[in-house]
């Protein structure tokens, strides 16, 4: 894997960090790591893809950027691209694009939370809802306890 980042800090309140990627493998599952459990209508299961020839690439990059609004809160707008021309990662042979907009709160120096939205877009076939849709949309939170 080829990975570079860079941050930049605008002001105290303002960052960035950037993270820009490239892979390869050769002869690899399409689709990833195998999950070898029982298929699911909303997908997973059923064990190994078959397996790509040759050399598998994808390609991306990763932007965050954070806005400090005191020293309990953080919003965080992150946007992204992956391209998977061979399905070798998401098992589908497309490109995808994504933004997510975060906030955190931290409660305490151990505990905070973090809900978020975020929109995915795939462009040259449908990749979500097992190959049906080419566009989803996660409503999700996380509670992190740091011990």
């Amino acid at each position: 894997i080829l990975n570079g980042v860079w941050g930049h800090v605008f002001n105290k309140r303002l960052h960035m960090q950037t993270q820009a990627y490239y892979m390869w493998q050769y002869d690899p599952i399409k689709g990833g790591t195998p999950n070898n459990g029982p298929v699911y209508p909303f997908g997973g299961g059923g064990g190994s893809g078959p397996q790509i020839q040759g050399k598998a690439n994808a390609y991306g990059f990763v932007n965050n950027l954070e806005y400090k609004v005191n020293n309990k809160d953080y919003v965080t707008l992150r946007s992204g691209y992956l391209g998977d021309p061979t399905g070798w990662r998401t098992g589908f042979n497309t490109r995808y694009s994504d933004i997510t907009l975060g906030y955190s709160h931290l409660f305490t120096q151990n505990v905070w939370v973090r809900p978020e939205i975020r929109f995915d877009h795939a462009y040259d076939q449908a990749a979500f809802d097992n190959g049906t849709k080419k566009d989803q949309v996660t409503v999700a939170a996380d509670v992190l306890y740091r011990f």
